[in-house]
Formats: structure tokens, C-alpha cells, sequence
């Protein structure tokens, strides 16, 4: 879903996360205002999702004169243990990489659930109750 970070759209985000298998939070370099924004909405995925979600931060349009540095999204990023990508939409920069990155993240997540969810039948299952049923 995007909201575009409008307010508006925030008592309703809520919904948006239910059952998100991945996160993508987007900021303009071109905009410190919108990087500043960054934190609340990570915390607000937080708040709503698990935090072990798969979350890339995208800085876009880095194509154009920028008022956020590599360095200050880099840092923001490993606050939040997460990868940071830098792309521009109007140049194709960039885009492959964020979003294969979120994918592998998410296939490699569904996998490992997978692994902790299977039940090893050679192994006796301990129980109070000797029906073996």
C-alpha cells in the first residue's frame, strides 16, 4: 500500500500492515522533511508488525540535488538493522536491487519458518497421556 506518508492516511495504516510479509519505507533525498518522517513510520510498522519484518529504507531520487546525505539515511538504517538502497524511479537506478534484496528477505524468512514448523517424526513426541493417537 502506498500512502505517500500523508497524514491523513495514518488511523487507517493500521489495516495496511495485517499479514505484510515485507516493508518498504521511502524517503525523498531531495526532502529532509520526508527523511525526517522515517523514524515515525518505522516505529509505526513496529508497533504493528513483529519487529523481525522484512524492511528495506529506500532513499529516491538521487538524481537530483539532494538535502539528505548517504551517510545520515546509512546511519538511520543500521539504528534499525535494516538494508538501505538509494534510487531514482526517473532513472531506473537502483530498483532491481532494493526490491530483490526485500524479496530474498522475505523468501529466506518463509523458509525458515517453514524449518522451525516441521516436526521431526523419528523423534518420540514426550506426553502425559499414553494414547498414541
Amino acid at each position: 500500500w502506498d500512502t505517500a506518508g500523508q497524514e491523513q492516511y495514518k488511523s487507517i495504516t493500521r489495516n495496511f500492515y495485517k499479514n505484510s510479509d515485507g516493508v518498504v519505507v521511502v524517503f525523498d533525498v531531495t526532502s529532509k522533511n520526508t527523511f525526517n518522517k522515517v523514524t515515525e513510520w518505522i516505529e509505526s510498522v513496529y508497533d504493528n508488525i513483529d519487529k523481525s519484518v522484512n524492511m528495506v529504507l529506500i532513499g529516491n531520487k538521487v538524481d537530483l540535488p539532494r538535502e539528505v546525505s548517504s551517510t545520515d539515511a546509512k546511519k538511520l538504517a543500521e539504528r534499525y538493522n535494516i538494508k538501505y538502497f538509494e534510487t531514482s524511479a526517473k532513472e531506473n537506478i537502483g530498483i532491481n536491487e532494493s526490491m530483490i534484496e526485500l524479496i530474498s528477505q522475505v523468501v529466506n524468512s518463509k523458509k525458515q519458518k517453514e524449518e522451525n514448523d516441521k516436526i521431526d517424526i523419528t523423534k518420540p513426541v514426550e506426553s502425559s497421556s499414553k494414547c498414541f493417537c
